[in-house]
C-alpha cells in the first residue's frame, strides 16, 4: 500500500463518458469547495445541487451543501464531501 499526495492520485471517475465537471477536485474527503454559477456550472443552482448529491453517491460518499451568494453577489454552492468509510466510523463511535 502507498499513501499518495493528492497531486499524485489518479483522477476519480464515475461511470460512463468523461465528465463535464471536475468531480475529483470537488470531492476530496472533508474539504469544502465553493463553486459558482456561470463560472463552474451553467445549469440552475438547485439542479446542480441535486447533481452533486447523485454524483457523490456514485462515488461512494455523501455531501453537505449550502446555497447562497458570496460577498460580490455571485450565486454559489458550498460543497463538503465525505467518504462513506469516514461516515461509518463516526456512527460507530
Amino acid at each position: 500500500m502507498e499513501i499518495l499526495d493528492p497531486s499524485e492520485a489518479l483522477p476519480l471517475r464515475g461511470r460512463g463518458a468523461p465528465s463535464k465537471y471536475p468531480w475529483d477536485s470537488w470531492f476530496r474527503n472533508g474539504q469544502t469547495v465553493r463553486i459558482f454559477k456561470g463560472e463552474d456550472f451553467e445549469v440552475d443552482i438547485v439542479t446542480m445541487r441535486q447533481m452533486i448529491y447523485q454524483k457523490a453517491k456514485s462515488f461512494g460518499g455523501r455531501v453537505s451543501t449550502a446555497l447562497g451568494k458570496d460577498a460580490r453577489g455571485r450565486q454559489c454552492l458550498d460543497v463538503t464531501y465525505y467518504m462513506q468509510k469516514e461516515l461509518d466510523l463516526e456512527i460507530e463511535v
